[in-house]
């Protein structure tokens, strides 16, 4: 009787899936197996790495809940219901002061950016080139004056980008470090005052409020986030 031979039961074959009859071939390592010998094979599966992606949404406006000005010398307030709001000034100034509405904004793990928007109506022999600063006291549009006004945070300030030109359109300021501190808990949103770095010659310049015949043109934020 012709002994009898055992495929090595250390070996594994890797086998690859095609279409059509799969052919077991002898074990190459056992030196006595044969092609009719039964090999035990394993199936060692191919890994293919996920692949995440982040995928950014159409971007929401928030608009302002109130907004309004005072002048130093002139328009003392209060002036909530005014169509349109000056910053800048001839010799004197004017401060803007603006809140938006942040209850639909996303949280903060999803936030990316927030730009605000607002429309100058008119143009002047200079431009005021204003900045933007955090507001850190409550106020309300209907009573703030020249002498009842919030408190605001004069450290930080946040710029106009492209620079603010001596021209009607929409100006654009970069506030997303601030917003994320609004959404976070870092600071209470009391809103955010703009006001000039360049009052003479005539700088004075206009912009719409909430309260313009054009809604189109009422300031707001443009707020960019992720799934």
């Amino acid at each position: 009787m012709p002994p009898e031979f055992v495929a090595n039961p250390v070996a594994q074959l890797s086998v690859t899936q095609t279409p059509g009859p799969t052919t077991v071939l002898a074990d190459p390592i056992a030196p006595h197996s044969t092609a009719g010998d039964k090999i035990s094979t394993s199936v060692i599966p191919t890994l293919v790495p996920s692949i995440s992606t982040v995928r950014t949404l159409e971007p929401i406006k928030l608009l302002a809940t109130q907004d309004t000005y005072y002048g130093t010398a002139f328009l003392a307030g209060p002036n909530g219901s005014s169509t349109f709001m000056h910053v800048g000034g001839f010799g004197d100034n004017y401060y803007m002061f603006i809140k938006f509405d942040l209850t639909n904004a996303p949280a903060a793990s999803k936030f990316v950016s927030a730009v605000m928007y607002l429309y100058e109506t008119n143009t002047n022999s200079t431009s005021p080139l204003p900045l933007t600063y955090r507001i850190s006291a409550t106020w309300d549009e209907s009573t703030l004056t020249r002498t009842v006004n919030p408190a605001f945070d004069a450290g930080t300030s946040y710029s106009f980008s492209p620079a603010w030109t001596n021209a009607i359109g929409w100006k654009l300021c970069d506030i997303s470090a601030l917003f994320l501190q609004w959404l976070n808990g870092t600071y209470t949103n009391f809103g955010v005052t703009v006001r000039a770095t360049v009052t003479s010659p005539n700088s004075d310049v206009q912009v719409s409020t909430r309260d313009a015949a054009d809604l189109t043109l009422q300031p707001y934020l443009l707020v960019t986030y992720t799934a």
